[in-house]
């Protein structure tokens, strides 16, 4: 587990008020936080593993498939295949855009926390 640094915000507001048992406690619950973001970074990054996975695999089966004569209940069938392996492509590539927003999002509010810290 990581620990606050000097020169955070929890730690400026703990100066200021001389509360040294309180002081201890908001670096705890900051310490807290922090890991728990880093633990759903950690699990939003498997998830998208297994999707990435997925749409590798769906690629190999692809490649796998002939180019003449496909036995897919004609042109239909192809179609309807290439539909379902297109939106799982889609759902990994917005998948990976929503971690992209997610992770953006929580640094954003460190790097507010360790910018309020300079500003103080």
């Amino acid at each position: 587990m990581t620990s606050v640094a000097p020169d955070t915000t929890a730690h400026m507001l703990c100066k200021s008020h001389d509360a040294g048992r309180s002081c201890k406690k908001m670096e705890h619950i900051v310490d807290n936080v922090i890991e728990h973001l880093s633990t759903t970074h950690r699990h939003l990054a498997r998830i998208l593993d297994a999707e990435r996975h997925v749409a590798v695999r769906m690629g190999e089966v692809v490649s796998a498939l002939p180019d003449h004569d496909p036995a897919f209940e004609g042109v239909p069938g192809l179609i309807e295949n290439a539909q379902l392996i297109t939106k799982s492509v889609v759902g990994y590539l917005n998948s990976l855009a929503e971690l992209e927003e997610t992770l953006a999002d929580q640094l954003s509010h460190v790097m507010k926390e360790l910018d309020g810290a300079s500003d103080e």
